[in-house]
């Protein structure tokens, strides 16, 4: 991936974590192609936006954003391994709620929130 195929992901972010109240890291490693395309359509259903991304890309993104939060702690303890980023503009509980129901019907222990 170029700089610029990198800052382009950056900016895209930081967008979005602006735009968007609430938001959720989630880890969906063992997901099958199946799973994975049902739980994107659900997001999709209930208006979550879900992307994956770079743990650094991510890291860099969160620094950029204007918070009163400091995400600092996030790169150390949220973001080792797999990472997708679920956006939700009204209800900050439904990413969760999508989380439980899709674990609970298809009887999986993925995707968990990690933060």
């Amino acid at each position: 991936m170029t700089r610029r195929e990198k800052s382009a992901i950056i900016e895209s972010l930081v967008e979005k974590f602006n735009a968007y109240d609430h938001f959720y890291i989630v880890d969906a490693t063992s997901l099958s192609v199946e799973a994975a395309n049902d739980f994107r359509r659900r997001c999709f259903q209930e208006g979550v936006i879900y992307q994956i991304a770079k743990n650094t890309l991510i890291t860099k993104s969160l620094e950029k954003i204007k918070s009163e939060v400091n995400y600092s702690s996030f790169s150390e303890t949220v973001l080792k391994g797999f990472s997708g980023i679920l956006f939700v503009q009204e209800a900050g509980s439904t990413p969760a709620k999508i989380v439980k129901e899709f674990r609970k019907q298809k009887n999986l222990d993925k995707p968990i929130l990690k933060g």
